[in-house]
């Protein structure tokens, strides 16, 4: 089992079989240095196991979300800075 599987099963987010609707309104903020915060609206109806959300950098995965939310760190990033 790999870990996303067994967080999934930890985190009561196994139960969902059929894909779920985008999330949409997606927002980004910092949250302080060298961190952002993205947020976003679950879809309505998203079913058994829809809160969990996979989150993904260029393509490849860094983590699992259980609710619309995430935190994410990028060393070197200022600031009031344009990326």
């Amino acid at each position: 089992m790999n870990p996303y599987d067994y967080y999934r099963i930890v985190h009561g987010c196994a139960g969902e079989t059929r894909p779920p609707a985008s999330p949409s309104g997606l927002k980004v903020a910092p949250a302080a240095e060298g961190r952002i915060a993205l947020t976003w609206e679950a879809p309505a109806d998203s079913g058994p196991g829809g809160d969990c959300y996979k989150i993904y950098r260029d393509e490849k995965p860094v983590g699992l979300s259980t609710g619309p939310s995430w935190t994410e760190s990028f060393p070197g990033i200022t600031p009031a800075t344009s990326y």
